[in-house]
């Protein structure tokens, strides 16, 4: 109704929120499998390049370095595993307003992060004002959902005052 679903539709988040903590944990994992290979890799060639160099009394400076960056690699597959999912800083720029009927506002842009219907959330504008609201409701692409994860959306605004919103403003879900 509001907005052009945009590139970030493709993936679906109009399915609310447990959709995209599924997606970023498959993610996740995904990362983690790749970095977990690439660290076996380099131990296997940390055991051969051992095997080479202690055959031919060599100094154990390509066992050193191979082994080191298996270490990393498998520090890296720990680090994504541990990962945060993009849930708790979720932003987005006011590029247009419209006044409900039924009172309040709404406040269109490109959603960065995520933004739950129900969700309180901290209104700043280019004033430096700071207004505290929560979202009503989000429409992605003219349809209704109940999250909004990484695409543009249109946030249904409660409680908010005519001179509190302007083109610009941003929405944080974090005070």
């Amino acid at each position: 109704m509001f907005l052009d679903p945009g590139r970030g539709l493709s993936c679906g988040w109009r399915r609310g929120a447990a959709a995209y903590r599924r997606h970023m944990v498959k993610r996740n994992l995904k990362k983690a499998g790749k970095w977990l290979l690439a660290g076996v890799l380099c131990g296997a060639l940390t055991v051969v390049c051992f095997q080479v160099e202690r055959s031919s009394g060599g100094r154990y400076a390509l066992t050193a370095g191979s082994g080191l960056i298996a270490i990393l690699c498998f520090a890296a597959a720990v680090c994504s595993l541990m990962g945060k999912m993009n849930d708790g800083n979720g932003m987005m720029t006011v590029e247009e307003i419209f006044k409900m009927n039924s009172g309040g506002y709404v406040a269109a842009g490109h959603v960065r992060g995520v933004f739950y219907s129900g969700q309180k959330v901290l209104l700043q504008g280019q004033d430096g004002k700071k207004t505290k609201t929560r979202i009503r409701g989000i429409e992605i692409g003219g349809r209704k959902a109940g999250a909004a994860a990484d695409t543009p959306a249109a946030l249904y605004l409660k409680d908010i005052e005519p001179d509190c919103i302007r083109r610009g403003d941003v929405i944080r879900n974090r005070e």
